[in-house]
């Protein structure tokens, strides 16, 4: 049985609420220029109160349009506002302190903010951390209506609202709710009606996870955003000889000479796939080179089918064989051919043969692809430190002595796999302090160094407190859509500083903006 739709399904897998896919942005549509209809073009369109939800993604923000064409009333400030609310953790409730809902601030220049909910109808205030998020307000012509109307044009961090496409497991599923709110005309809409005090019945979007890849004839097109290319020099793709990445710096996901690990998504050409079901190509099997037995890993994605996204199981038949779906059906990972957890395969290359079979049990095409696997971390080792020519054992404490010398470190970094891409080496310390000792370090060897050492700045350490030595490594091993095999290696002592007073944090009660009240009084929202 090639696909198997859940039977006895849960509630949230079946998703009746209103749903739009989002279609990856090959270039970020909101820019520093007025709206463009061009940046826009291909988006998914979701029809909400008084307008349009447009949306996009890429693998850092999700964009969205709201194209609010009943809004005809250029007016100024900030009567006109939105509130844009995120079921961070997918669970049907309001969960404090977890959840979130953005809006703008409730003065002048137009400016995102970020609350989080305290239960139905209540926040916080709004937050102070640093945000990559934004909003821009706009007004005049769109594709939906000729008359000038309102526009927003807002950037999301994917990092903010729990969106990780890494996950490659799982379907990138994210609940929303909305408020639209204008001054002149005077309406404020919710979608869906009280959605900031229940939950339960949130539209969806689902995240876009392929972007376009450069087709070469052949049935697999990419490893996630990793295209598989011909081979040829100074080409985005697999060396076919290594099994290795390399794609530009300006790439989504720039790499050299990368190894895979972690769960790959290997992902059809639809063009390729179209002309294989015309020739009445319908399963497809997956297997080491030269092996008889298939591998047969289970493996789930959203079919949208009957006006609905239902969770499916993709399963082999009795013979290892998959179906070939037909490339014009919608998934939420659209032409995912076959997933593999490479966790604990032999690191090494190892060579996959895809055969694609018709009706008749006749081989049509046969695609063989070689992938260069390590999920393998990095060997990251603090051997000592050292202070003034003595070792200093871990939880020690140290004097320092004007003039008696520098802190120096004695470490390992390396990779036997040669897959190290980067690592460095700092020391924390009092409330999120952080001296660098060893700055961000691509090494000259893929392999990293056996046995190196450091030595910390004279100036530090820069006062008295606990420090934690902190020796960290990643490695240049991707999954399709993000670098993997971060590791790190801990020591923590005491240094006294005597011309520096101990460090100290005053307990503080934390402060909020004030004004923070919607139009229809509840504190904490953000808007007018």
């Amino acid at each position: 049985m090639p696909t198997e739709t859940i039977e006895s399904i849960p509630v949230h897998q079946i998703l009746r609420a209103q749903t739009v896919k989002s279609v990856w942005a090959t270039t970020p549509p909101i820019t520093q220029a007025a709206f463009s209809e061009t940046a826009w073009a291909g988006a998914s369109v979701m029809p909400i109160p008084e307008g349009f939800l447009m949306v996009k993604n890429d693998h850092n923000f999700l964009y969205l349009l709201l194209d609010l064409t009943k809004d005809t009333g250029k007016s100024p400030g900030v009567g006109d506002y939105f509130w844009l609310t995120f079921d961070v953790d997918r669970n049907a409730c309001i969960t404090p302190n977890r959840d979130v809902n953005y809006g703008i601030y409730p003065s002048l220049p137009i400016r995102i903010g970020k609350q989080f909910y305290l239960g139905p109808g209540t926040w916080t205030g709004i937050s102070q951390q640093p945000t990559k998020s934004l909003a821009r307000q706009e007004f005049g012509r769109t594709p939906h209506s000729m008359t000038p109307h309102r526009v927003w044009e807002l950037r999301i961090d994917l990092k903010e609202i729990g969106v990780n496409l890494t996950h490659v497991t799982l379907p990138p599923v994210l609940h929303f709710g909305l408020r639209v709110s204008s001054a002149t005309p005077a309406f404020t809409c919710d979608f869906p009606p009280d959605f900031y005090m229940n939950f339960s019945d949130l539209p969806v979007i689902l995240m876009a996870v392929n972007a376009p890849l450069p087709s070469i004839g052949k049935p697999v097109v990419g490893i996630g955003l990793i295209p598989v290319g011909t081979g040829a020099p100074s080409t985005d793709g697999i060396d076919p000889a290594t099994g290795r990445a390399t794609t530009s710096s300006t790439y989504y996901l720039p790499t050299k000479n990368t190894a895979f690990g972690g769960v790959l998504n290997l992902i059809g050409d639809q063009t390729v796939l179209q002309s294989l079901w015309n020739q009445n190509v319908r399963k497809y099997c997956v297997k080491f080179k030269g092996a008889q037995t298939p591998l047969v890993p289970i493996w789930t994605n959203y079919h949208f089918m009957n006006n609905q996204w239902v969770y499916e199981n993709i399963v082999p038949d009795s013979d290892g064989f998959y179906a070939l779906i037909d490339p014009r059906e919608t998934y939420s990972i659209d032409h995912l051919l076959f997933q593999w957890n490479t966790v604990g395969v032999s690191t090494g290359t190892h060579d996959l043969e895809i055969d694609f079979v018709n009706q008749s049990g006749t081989v049509v095409d046969t695609q063989t692809l070689r992938l260069m696997v390590d999920n393998n971390q990095p060997e990251v080792e603090i051997y000592e430190i050292k202070y003034n020519n003595k070792t200093v054992q871990p939880c020690d404490i140290v004097n320092i002595v004007p003039g008696g010398g520098t802190v120096n470190i004695h470490y390992r970094a390396y990779d036997a796999e040669s897959d190290m891409r980067v690592f460095g080496l700092g020391a924390y310390h009092g409330e999120g302090k952080y001296d660098e000792i060893l700055a961000e370090t691509v090494p000259a060897d893929p392999h990293g160094v056996a046995d190196a050492s450091v030595a910390a700045a004279p100036k530090f350490p820069p006062e008295t407190c606990a420090y934690e030595f902190r020796l960290w490594a990643y490695s240049n091993v991707v999954n399709g859509y993000s670098f993997l095999g971060y590791t790190e290696a801990t020591e923590h002592v005491t240094l006294i500083v005597p011309t520096a007073a101990p460090y100290k944090v005053l307990a503080t009660k934390p402060t909020f903006p004030s004004g923070l009240k919607s139009v229809d009084g509840r504190t904490g929202a953000i808007g007018k």
